[in-house]
């Protein structure tokens, strides 16, 4: 009996090292600095990713590429396309962005269910 409780033990502490793994410095962005008067129209179009954070969904990933195009309002429609070398498939990602004020600073809308106010920010750190 007691080596059956030790099996899922084990899966629930590897499942835990594993997700939470995924985050080896939290909350160390905390004063990251936001474009002011970001011009959102110079940031659309196609870019390449050229460094990722280390996620294990990243792993095996090229080409990784994002279309940003303006709708209007403040809302960006971001098309993202990944190329994966080992099984040679093309994954295609379709989401939204709202943009906060004239800064740089959206919100993502992964999961197309959720409401804009659920989601997390994205920050862009870098005048083009």
């Amino acid at each position: 009996m007691l080596i059956h409780m030790r099996i899922p033990l084990l899966f629930v502490l590897f499942m835990d090292a594993l997700i939470f793994g995924q985050i080896p410095f939290p909350k160390s962005c905390q004063n990251v600095e936001i474009i002011k008067d970001f011009d959102v129209n110079k940031y659309m179009g196609k870019w390449y990713a050229y460094l990722t954070y280390p996620f294990t969904w990243y792993t095996g990933i090229k080409c990784l590429h994002h279309f940003y195009e303006n709708k209007g309002n403040g809302l960006i429609a971001i098309n993202t396309s990944s190329y994966f070398e080992l099984t040679n498939y093309t994954n295609e990602y379709h989401t939204t962005a709202q943009m906060e004020g004239s800064e740089g600073l959206l919100k993502l809308n992964h999961m197309n269910s959720f409401k804009l106010s659920q989601l997390g920010l994205y920050n862009i750190r870098h005048r083009l």
